[in-house]
């Protein structure tokens, strides 16, 4: 009765583990966008939607002419920049 318990409690804890460590699996990324002209230079102002089945997200580069998406969910994003001039 004394192994078995033990047995089931190695058991337990090897769950315990495993759980943890296969909840942690679950990924989240991220999308870095930078928008530059023909010439390089940045863009700043430009309007960014990333598009997936999962909807629709939005944001204006910075000064910098990037703008930062995430947390994502893996997958696959159609990217569209719009700006004038």
């Amino acid at each position: 009765m004394k192994f078995r318990a033990s047995v089931v409690l190695a058991l337990l804890c090897l769950v315990a583990v495993f759980g943890t460590v296969a909840a942690q699996d679950v990924t989240r990324g991220g999308l870095s966008v930078e928008v530059v002209d023909q010439t390089g230079a940045v863009i700043p102002g430009a309007s960014v939607k990333i598009r997936s089945p999962q909807g629709e997200l939005s944001a204006s580069t910075d000064a910098r002419g990037r703008a930062l998406f995430r947390p994502l969910i893996p997958g696959f994003y159609e990217v569209v920049v719009e700006t004038t001039g």
